[in-house]
Order: structure tokens, then sequence, then C-alpha cells
């Protein structure tokens, strides 16, 4: 057999017995091997390096010691390695939700790098393994819900209530320590969501081997009263600082949210203006100098990273924090959290706006529909631009969450 090593893992090549080439000689098996790795290609490879983390990750949980791949190696018996193995598939099914072919893709993906590492794996194909592939599969009331998923099962939306609670619960007044700031960012991507309606892939980390999609601080164009101008960034920064936490002379931050989803053959820069309309509108104002003061963040940064205070490590807020944070918000009012997610923030937007009378070319406008665009009356507003969520905040007019709790049956 052959080793390779790609993205500094060791990769077997199977050019043994198991793969039928008896009789090479030593160098003709490694000239095979040279030609065999030219398989592993990277998307692939990524995909597969990327399921081995799951083993990475459960195996902190553990409180086994020990090079990672040897534990298994070093166990008593098959029977102990076995149960190790069952006890991933369990933990990926309870603690990960990875059912079906989801979770049979993870273990093989396990047991190709174990094999890549020398681990014999031969006790893998042991009956009871067939119990796990079996226990793996959805039930009846899972494939249900997996169906009603892939036909887009509608989310509620979040409201102006919930909105102005993400902020109570997540500001923490004075404080600025990397706990802290993580609030901020939370309460600002469900701020930005409900005003603009941007994609979260707009406000989140890129995700692993996903594209980047996330607005920068340097397209946050903060606006004095007198008109003059500055971008987020250590710039503006220093000019905030000077004013002690009095930022009413900044007038109104206009964002910058780059899409290709109303083109086919270019990408579109939208233009989003939070100004001072509203009592949580002008809030959100100060909130955004407050996060550059405070967050570190720089001009090419992703507009919601922040920088430790002490250890000056950076942290970008990830699509789970939004997600979480927004079915937080749910339980707090005694909403099904299931009918709830980041497209929520997006619904919000959507919904406040129609229900407040914004015209339908601006709220397609500063949601990033085209013009031409029935997706948000088809699946984004849930009852029935220049300004968004924000700006319409306080009026009474958007989708309660009492009226939500008599949508969804909650009596709580």
């Amino acid at each position: 057999m052959n080793t390779a090593r790609i993205n500094n893992r060791v990769v077997l090549i199977h050019v043994g017995t198991r793969s039928g080439w008896e009789g090479l000689s030593e160098g003709e098996v490694g000239e095979v091997g040279t030609y065999v790795k030219r398989s592993c290609k990277e998307r692939s490879w990524a995909i597969t390096d990327r399921k081995w983390g799951l083993w990475e990750e459960y195996m902190e949980t553990r409180t086994m010691s020990g090079v990672l791949g040897l534990d298994l190696q070093g166990a008593a018996s098959d029977a102990v390695r076995l149960a190790r193995i069952v006890h991933f598939a369990s933990w990926l099914n309870s603690e990960k939700g990875m059912r079906g072919k989801a979770l049979t893709s993870a273990l093989g993906a396990v047991r190709t790098q174990f094999e890549g590492m020398g681990v014999q794996t031969g006790w893998w194909d042991d009956s009871r393994m067939d119990r796990v592939r079996v226990a793996a599969r959805p039930t009846t009331e899972e494939a249900k819900e997996d169906r009603a998923k892939s036909k887009g099962t509608m989310k509620l939306p979040i409201s102006e209530e919930m909105v102005i609670a993400c902020r109570m619960e997540m500001w923490q007044e004075g404080k600025y320590d990397k706990g802290a700031l993580d609030g901020i960012a939370r309460w600002l991507a469900v701020a930005l969501g409900f005003d603009s309606g941007p994609r979260v892939g707009q406000l989140a980390k890129k995700e692993k081997n996903g594209e980047d999609h996330a607005v920068r601080a340097g397209h946050f164009t903060f606006v004095f009263q007198g008109g003059s101008s500055m971008v987020a960034g250590l710039d503006l920064r220093n000019k905030l600082k000077g004013l002690k936490g009095d930022y009413s002379s900044i007038a109104l931050v206009d964002m910058e949210y780059v899409t290709d989803k109303v083109s086919s053959s270019r990408y579109v820069v939208d233009i989003k203006t939070i100004a001072r309309r509203s009592r949580i509108e002008s809030q959100v104002v100060d909130d955004l100098c407050h996060w550059v003061v405070y967050s570190g963040v720089l001009e090419e940064d992703e507009f919601l990273a922040r920088y430790d205070p002490k250890t000056g490590r950076r942290k970008v807020i990830t699509r789970s924090e939004i997600t979480k944070t927004v079915k937080m918000l749910a339980r707090m009012y005694g909403l099904p959290e299931a009918l709830f997610s980041s497209k929520s923030l997006r619904k919000g937007f959507a919904t406040q706006s129609a229900a407040t009378a914004v015209n339908s070319d601006e709220l397609k406008q500063r949601g990033g529909w085209s013009k031409t665009s029935r997706v948000p009356e088809k699946h984004y507003i849930s009852r029935v631009g220049s300004a968004g969520g924000l700006a319409q905040a306080g009026n009474g007019q958007g989708l309660s969450v009492a009226e939500m709790k008599r949508l969804v049956g909650t009596r709580k």
C-alpha cells in the first residue's frame, strides 16, 4: 500500500490486495499510488476532512486521552473499539441531529481517515454496525419533518417586540469585554436583519468551503449632521472616541450590501439607510457607533467581527449564533422555536414593512428582490426601500407576538 499527504493528513492509497494489485514490485506499487492519488480531488477531500472534524469534536467531549486514532488502535479488543464507534454514532444523532445518509456518510469518512492512519478496521463490518445504520434511518415523523423542510415549511417572522427584547437581553450597559461584545454582535445582527432583510450570509462568517458574502466594515458609511462622512474603521473609531459616548452628531448610517440575487449576470450594490426616524432606529445608530468604538473592527473586516480586548483574538459572528438568538427570543415569548430561524429576520422585515404600507417597489429594493419578484408576497410577508423595519417601529401595525400565538395555537 502507498500513502499520500493531502492538506497535511496522511491518506491511504489502497493499491494492495484489496484493490487487486498483487504481484507488482515495490516500485510499481509506488507508481500506481502516485497515479491513484490524482483521484483525491480537493473538494471531495475537503468534505471528508470536515466530517473527520466531527470525530475530533466528539473526542474533545470524552474523558479519553491519548493521540487521536491510537485510542482505538490501542483498545483492549475489537468489541471495545466497536462500542466506541457505536457511541460516536449515537452522539452524531443526539447532539448533531444527523440521520440517514448524513450519519452513515460521516461514519464512512471517519473510517477512511482511521485506515489512512494505519488503524485496522475490519471489526467495523460487524453485524452490530448494521444495526447502527438501521437506527440512523429517519422515523416516520422525522421523515415527515424532512419532507416539510424540503418544501420550505413556513417560518414565522420576528416581531418588533422581540427585536426590542433582544437588545434588553443582549446589551450589558458599560461592559465591553469579549462576552459582552459577542452579545452586542448578536443584537446588531437581529437589528440589521429586521431593518433591511439581508440574507444571513451577508451578516455572518463565511461557512467552510462556502462563498464569502459578509458585508465589510468599509461598506458602512457614517454620515454626520453637517454632511461629512467616514467609513467604519480605525479613523472613524478615533473620531467617535472623541465624542465620549454622545453620538447625536451622527445623522445616519448607509450600508452597502453586495448581492447577485437580483441579476443573473452581475453583482448589484444595494444601499440601505438607518437614520433616526423612530426611537429604536435611533438607538441602533448609537449602537453601531458603540460597536465601531469597542469591537476594534477594521475597514477590511466583516462588520460583525470583534477583537478580544485582552488577547486581540479576532472572532466573527456565525450563522449558528444568529439562529440561536432568534430561537431564544421565540422561547422567551412562549412560541415554538421550530417555527423560527435566521430566515425569521428577513420575514420580520418584509412583514413589518408591508403592514406599514411601505411601497412594494421600495420593499423589494431594500430587501434585495428584483422588481418583478413575487417571492416577498409568497414566502416572506406574513400578513395581509427608503425606510426599513426599524423606521416603521412604534406604530403598532406590525405582526404582534399575540397574533403569532393565535396563528400557531399557543396559549402560553
